[in-house]
């Protein structure tokens, strides 16, 4: 009897994954910062989508909209620190 595993929606879309993939580091560069900056002042807060679409060849391929909005909201909190 061979056992398959469900695949969830996250592996279904980006593909298997390795087991050292949890922890893996995607660390952002200083271009992806000004490039998600840019594309805030460009389509507004919300429109992560265009805004990874718009900036494409900067941006990992692995990134998504939450990835950018998660960055902003980090971006946000410690810009209010200072």
């Amino acid at each position: 009897m061979v056992l398959t595993r469900r695949l969830t929606r996250y592996q279904a879309k980006r593909g298997p994954l390795s087991p050292l993939s949890s922890l893996a580091i995607r660390v952002r560069d200083d271009a992806e910062v000004r490039a998600l900056e840019e594309g805030v002042r460009k389509w507004g807060v919300g429109a992560w989508q265009k805004i990874l679409t718009d900036n494409k060849p900067i941006f990992i391929s692995t990134r998504t909209g939450v990835d950018l909005k998660d960055k902003w909201v980090n971006i946000q909190k410690f810009a209010n620190r200072n």
